[in-house]
């Protein structure tokens, strides 16, 4: 396939106006990226195909301003992207979505699921954030879903085929501000190699869902209401695994864990 490196300098899709990329089977590479850069402005990047890859060397900002600007970033059906700091929802107002996805079509026939690669991730770093994980892989360093006061993060983790999965360092899900996680369906799994905050700052409500047969890990400890609001519910067999779990833990910290319908 065809490669495009625009001088390893920034790329902006919407900048005042509407962009549009699409990279279909090729390949791009660069440094920073926004998506969606002011107000108003629309900014819309599909990266589709086995063969399309993209290596975002620096920060991607997906949601970089604008309280009405649409920002969306879509990797479909076996593509891949790298990027080496990720914002969904970066300044204030701001409201950016990233969609990992492989079609069931495509993913019954045992070709590349859709993936992303990254360092740190914020969902909501001051602005709103969404991401979503529908049968494709996602890894990334530490994550933190709401950071800060008035912004909200969330992700979610599904999938028909039962084979998504997000792992990740260390995930603070709502620091400063409001974060929720909610992964949904048998074989589908959440891998966090260190430690899980949920709401880890005082202004912070941090909230994770696991359903039907879902799959959490915390490897080494799990805050569930640190310095704030915290809520893990396990629903329909929804299991959460950690070594060590501290419900209600610092001050100010107001946790609680909900189990119906089975689950641990």
């Amino acid at each position: 396939g065809s490669s495009l490196t625009p001088g390893l300098q920034s790329l902006e899709v919407g900048s005042n106006g509407a962009g549009i990329l699409t990279i279909e089977n090729h390949s791009l590479t660069n440094v920073h990226t926004s998506v969606g850069t002011n107000d108003q402005s629309v900014g819309i990047v599909m990266l589709e195909g086995e063969d399309a890859f993209w290596n975002n060397m620096g920060r991607l900002s997906v949601g970089f301003a604008g309280s009405t600007a649409l920002s969306i970033l879509a990797v479909l059906n076996g593509a891949s992207l790298t990027s080496g700091e990720s914002r969904i929802g970066d300044l204030p107002n701001s409201n950016g979505q990233v969609d990992v996805i492989t079609q069931s079509t495509i993913a019954k026939q045992s070709i590349a699921l859709s993936s992303w690669v990254s360092g740190n991730l914020a969902v909501g770093f001051e602005g709103n954030g969404l991401l979503e994980i529908d049968d494709a892989e996602v890894v990334t360093g530490v994550a933190v879903l709401g950071s800060e006061i008035g912004s909200f993060g969330q992700v979610n983790v599904f999938g028909a085929e039962g084979i998504s999965s997000w792992s990740c360092d260390q995930l603070f899900v709502g620091s400063d501000g409001v974060g929720a996680v909610s992964i949904l369906g048998e074989g589908n799994e959440i891998d966090v190699s260190n430690l899980v905050v949920l709401g880890g700052g005082e202004g912070g409500c941090g909230a994770v869902d696991v359903e039907d047969g879902a799959r959490m890990t915390a490897t080494l400890v799990t805050f569930v209401g640190s310095s704030s609001q915290g809520l893990l519910r396990l629903l329909n067999d929804g299991d959460f695994e950690t070594n060590t779990a501290f419900i209600g833990d610092g001050p100010g910290g107001l946790g609680e864990g909900v189990v119906v319908g089975g689950g641990a």
